[in-house]
């Protein structure tokens, strides 16, 4: 059995749970409210992971393949591995999220922007 704690992340706007090397698939938090204004983020795809992102809270907008989706509190959205997506902003804050991607290898996620 191994415990892995939320560490939160440079910019302050989340957190994840375990390293590269430590740990198989990518657990993240975020989170934005009026006090945390998220600049977005850039344009990427991971080339083997499949990327689930779960609501929890508010209202955001994520853009996948160009087009825009409103993630809502209990709504799963899965991305395939190649779909190229951001978080671009909230809709209704908070809006707070987890997502879950198949892998945690460093070298399968490409940046396009």
């Amino acid at each position: 059995m191994k415990i892995y704690h939320k560490r939160i992340k440079g910019d302050g706007r989340g957190g994840f749970w375990g390293d590269f090397g430590e740990i198989d698939m990518g657990w993240s938090y975020g989170e934005i409210s009026q006090e945390n204004i998220f600049p977005g983020e850039k344009i990427h795809y991971h080339k083997t992971g499949t990327t689930y992102f779960l609501g929890l809270a508010g209202v955001g907008l994520i853009e996948v393949e160009g087009e825009r989706v409103e993630l809502i509190k209990d709504m799963l959205l899965r991305i395939d591995p190649g779909e190229k997506y951001r978080v671009l902003t909230p809709r209704k804050i908070p809006f707070t999220w987890i997502v879950v991607c198949t892998s945690k290898d460093p070298k399968e996620k490409v940046v396009i922007e």
